[in-house]
């Protein structure tokens, strides 16, 4: 059984492959999901040893009673047959990660993680604007309270108190910068800061083994805190006219290139193509160099 030996390590390496590649290209397609992942290129890896093990013990069996019982040459060429329909097939997941490699520096480009730097200058320049609008919006109704004093009890002014509009109007302004800007905010502040740079030290660090991933968590966190000031911004002052802050930040075009298959014929594949025919090529060299028994031939 020696002279096997060397037609086995190409068979492991080829099985090696194959696997790694179904693994990876499982990775981007689930956005990181590893247990999927691995059990598909486990899966499909195994399939394809089954039937080119197969293959080759039909090959160089010489039991008379097994020929008697089974078909051999039948399950041979059988076998050999599955084996490339199967292993052609799972090429088509297997050569998406040499696509997404080849694509690296786009996804890099793409995934501009700086523009999340701009989450808290935004949310500052819109709590400022929103401050000072409703300001405008007290001091005009104060200036024409001889008009008509229903618009200042719309801003919820009580007319009949001692104390001053002016006053007033200052609790009113006090208040709003309190729910903008709440006892939780200097410290969500830090922490966005913080994550930001973090996440930039990862994306500047390309893998195409975590990027999947970390482009989910990215955009999880992204939503988060998104949320956290999409909340502050929620309550609204009695008779103030203003919107809900908004920040849009999308990775789309990113996950596209990961879970997408547009490029599926192009030149991008052919590496993946080329390196995974050549894996199923090793896998049956146990077969090839195998050789059928003299009583059987």
């Amino acid at each position: 059984m020696n002279r096997y030996i060397i037609p086995r390590i190409f068979c492991v390496v080829g099985a090696l492959v194959i696997f790694a590649g179904l693994f990876l290209s499982g990775l981007n397609i689930t956005l990181g999901s590893f247990f999927v992942s691995i059990g598909i290129a486990i899966g499909i890896t195994i399939l394809l040893l089954l039937f080119a093990i197969l293959a080759f013990k039909m090959k160089t069996s010489n039991k008379k009673k097994i020929r008697k019982i089974i078909p051999c040459r039948f399950v041979e060429i059988l076998s050999v047959l599955l084996f490339f329909i199967a292993g052609l097939a799972s090429l088509l997941l297997f050569n998406h990660c040499f696509a997404v490699w080849q694509r690296s520096g786009e996804i890099q480009a793409k995934l501009n993680i700086r523009q999340l730097e701009s989450m808290l200058p935004e949310y500052e320049q819109y709590a400022n604007q929103r401050i000072a609008n409703y300001n405008d919006q007290l001091s005009e109704a104060i200036s024409y309270r001889s008009a008509g004093k229903h618009e200042l009890m719309d801003l919820g002014f009580n007319t009949s108190s001692s104390e001053t509009l002016e006053s007033q109007k200052a609790r009113k302004i006090e208040k709003l910068k309190q729910i903008l800007r709440p006892h939780t905010y200097k410290a969500l502040t830090d922490t966005i800061a913080t994550s930001i740079a973090k996440f930039v030290s990862i994306v500047e660090g390309f893998s195409p083994i975590t990027a999947p991933k970390n482009i989910t968590r990215i955009e999880e966190w992204a939503k988060y805190y998104q949320d956290q000031l999409n909340s502050f911004s929620h309550y609204k002052m009695k008779g103030e006219n203003a919107a809900d802050f908004q920040f849009e930040s999308t990775f789309g075009d990113v996950k596209e290139i990961l879970t997408g298959w547009k490029d599926g014929h192009s030149s991008k594949r052919f590496v993946g193509y080329l390196i995974g025919i050549t894996a199923l090529i090793f896998m049956l060299f146990p077969y090839v160099w195998g050789s059928r028994s003299m009583k059987f031939r």
